[in-house]
């Protein structure tokens, strides 16, 4: 084993000072001894040297107490908590779309609206069946019995008024005044009064039978021709019923077609929306993501300070050894030193 020695200088590790000379000890068999020369001018620096070694060696050890790593900061416990959210709970959007798709698929949704113009009923036609009119003049005349009676009465007073005073004002002249000649023309004039009175009866009977004949031929003719034009405007209004019957069933046809574009309008248009409803029922996981990022960004700023005074404590702790490095070289330049070596045969 080899073995240093300085002259007049502490000693560092194997290196051991000897009058100012580096020698070389060496077994049995023979030897060898080198000898370096310190300038006298770098001896305080080799004690200093030496000196801030062992300090350095002996040095504990001195761990770093401050933050290391940058902590999860707020926005990207906002993301976490928005993404894990959107996983639990779910999304409206998406439920509504699923929904919808299986409404969709099943036809749950797909109602059509009832047609308004469809199977509407005939409406009664106003103009038909109407009963024959009674003609209001026809029948017993509440007022013929009290008319022929006033006639009659015109008879029956003319007669005692004055054909029965002037025949018994005659009679008397005669001298024939209560005998059966008088009585029989008493009796004659009285039987002529009596047929007048019947023959007006019935005259006024018969002619206000007539009257109610006609009467009764004008209202028949008047139902007849009423009747008529209660058929021909019956028939008329059948004719537009008809026409409207037709009408409404172009008509409901027609909604009905409008219906099916329409329900086919709103499918295509319930499937698009379907479709894009991930786009929108993701959007939580897309800010989540968003939140995540720039949360990202501001723990790698934040770490790049922490990283920055990790790395000056480092600095701080190895600049002792990097001054020792340095000093270090100094030795290793051999500044203004000289060396020399000699052999023997043995010893030490």
């Amino acid at each position: 084993m080899k073995h240093f020695e300085f002259d007049d200088g502490p000693s560092i590790e194997g290196f051991k000072p000897v009058a100012g000379k580096m020698k070389l000890y060496k077994g049995g068999g023979g030897s060898s001894t080198t000898k370096q020369e310190i300038p006298d001018e770098l001896k305080p620096l080799a004690s200093e040297y030496t000196k801030k070694a062992i300090d350095v060696g002996r040095q504990d050890f001195n761990p770093y107490t401050d933050q290391r790593f940058e902590d999860m900061n707020q926005t990207q416990n906002l993301g976490m908590n928005m993404a894990t959210n959107r996983a639990v709970q779910g999304s409206q959007t998406m439920d509504n779309a699923e929904l919808g798709l299986n409404n969709q698929m099943f036809g749950a949704d797909n109602i059509a609206t009832a047609n308004p113009y469809g199977n509407i009923n005939a409406a009664a036609n106003p103009y038909g069946a109407t009963q024959e009119q009674t003609n209001p003049y026809a029948g017993l005349n509440p007022y013929l019995d009290q008319t022929i009676a006033k006639a009659q009465g015109s008879v029956v007073d003319r007669f005692n008024n004055m054909t029965k005073p002037q025949t018994e004002a005659a009679m008397n002249q005669s001298g024939s005044f209560g005998n059966s000649g008088y009585n029989q023309l008493m009796q004659n004039q009285q039987k002529a009064a009596g047929e007048q009175m019947s023959d007006i009866a019935n005259q006024m009977y018969m002619q206000d039978y007539g009257n109610q004949q006609r009467m009764a031929d004008t209202a028949i003719g008047r139902n007849l021709q009423n009747q008529q034009f209660l058929s021909n405007q019956g028939d008329t209004y059948a004719g537009r019923d008809l026409q409207a019957q037709q009408a409404n069933a172009n008509m409901g046809q027609n909604f009905a077609g409008r219906q099916d574009s329409v329900s086919q309008n709103q499918d295509a248009k319930r499937l698009q929306a379907i479709g894009m409803a991930p786009q929108f029922g993701n959007a939580a996981y897309q800010d989540a993501s968003q939140l995540l990022n720039v949360g990202g960004m501001l723990q790698d700023d934040a770490q790049r300070g922490l990283d920055f005074d990790y790395q000056q404590f480092q600095d701080e702790a190895n600049l002792p050894y990097k001054q020792l490095a340095a000093q270090s070289g100094v030795f290793g330049s051999n500044l203004g030193g000289s060396s020399s070596t000699t052999s023997s045969g043995g010893g030490k």
